[in-house]
């Protein structure tokens, strides 16, 4: 994290998978704010007991002056994490379970981005939807349409022979609407 805040003005989002029991003993979320993270994003259900131990460790990321966010994983729904949006910065919705890089992208997920955007926006505030797991060119405008703002891909682009290449596709086909069809895997 500190040798890419010290080469690149972009911003380093950080996803942790760990247990938080109190986040100002959390050697990782501590280390992670030491070396710079501008976005710290923790999962819910992993790695906190309930919305109140979740509330504790953003409202410590962020006294940090960090931005905070909240990892769902495929199966946890949207809605038990719709009373803390308004705390938060980003929502990262994992598309694939965790660990199974290069699977294929759940469709499942974009009633989620739908349902996400859509309390965001009735709630008029500002809070990035992400989208992680089987993210490529085939299916970018049809996640972006969905409502996602920043899309993550691995396999897609460090899978590629040309990794600049992979990257400018992605980005292209993200902005441009989507088939409201999926591609056949």
């Amino acid at each position: 994290i500190a040798f890419l805040k010290q080469n690149s003005a972009l911003p380093v989002d950080v996803h942790l998978m760990v247990v938080v029991d109190k986040p100002e003993e959390n050697i990782y979320i501590n280390e992670c704010l030491r070396a710079g993270a501008d976005i710290i994003i923790v999962h819910f259900r992993d790695a906190h007991r309930d919305t109140e131990h979740l509330k504790e460790t953003i409202n410590y990321i962020k006294a940090k002056g960090c931005k905070a966010g909240i990892a769902l994983k495929v199966n946890d729904p949207v809605e038990e994490i719709e009373a803390i949006l308004p705390q938060i910065d980003t929502v990262l919705l994992l598309a694939v379970d965790p660990g199974y890089g290069g699977s294929p992208f759940s469709e499942s997920v974009l009633g989620k981005v739908k349902t996400l955007r859509k309390i965001i926006d009735a709630k008029q505030i500002n809070v990035e939807i992400q989208v992680d797991g089987g993210v490529n060119p085939a299916i970018a405008g049809i996640i972006v349409d969905a409502g996602a703002d920043i899309l993550i891909s691995g396999s897609a682009i460090f899978g590629r022979e040309d990794v600049s290449e992979a990257v400018r596709a992605l980005r292209e086909a993200g902005s441009k609407p989507g088939d409201s069809d999926m591609p056949e895997s």
